[in-house]
């Protein structure tokens, strides 16, 4: 499965055509660039790492700088973003059968939203 037009559409929409991290529109020389939260080599995984929960959109030069997600809070505020957004991430999360995953059952999600947020996009 590959990332749809629908699926970058829908999240064009979500962050009202603004990158997710600086907010700066997109325009013709200043492009959206999807962005995974989870990456994985496997084209098996696909399927689940391809939804728009596992990604946003971000500008060439955010997605240059924010595009190692290899940080846990910012995979943390990632999961509070989308959570927020509407998505269940909780389902997607329990139907990827990737082997090691992130835990976030351990996460206090309630002090985590207290916090000064990098995914703020409204």
């Amino acid at each position: 499965m590959a990332i749809t037009q629908k699926t970058v559409d829908k999240l064009y929409k979500e962050q009202r055509g603004c990158c997710a991290f600086c907010h700066r529109p997109f325009t013709d020389s200043n492009p959206p660039q999807v962005h995974h939260a989870i990456y994985g080599r496997k084209k098996k995984f696909s399927k689940w790492l391809d939804r728009a929960e596992n990604l946003i959109l971000l500008c060439r030069k955010c997605h240059e700088k924010h595009g190692d997600m290899s940080n846990w809070s910012m995979r943390c505020y990632w999961w509070v973003y989308k959570i927020e957004l509407g998505y269940n991430m909780e389902d997607w999360h329990a139907e990827m059968p990737m082997k090691v995953k992130d835990r976030f059952d351990d996460v206090d999600f309630v002090k985590l939203e207290k916090k000064e947020q990098k995914w703020d996009i409204g």
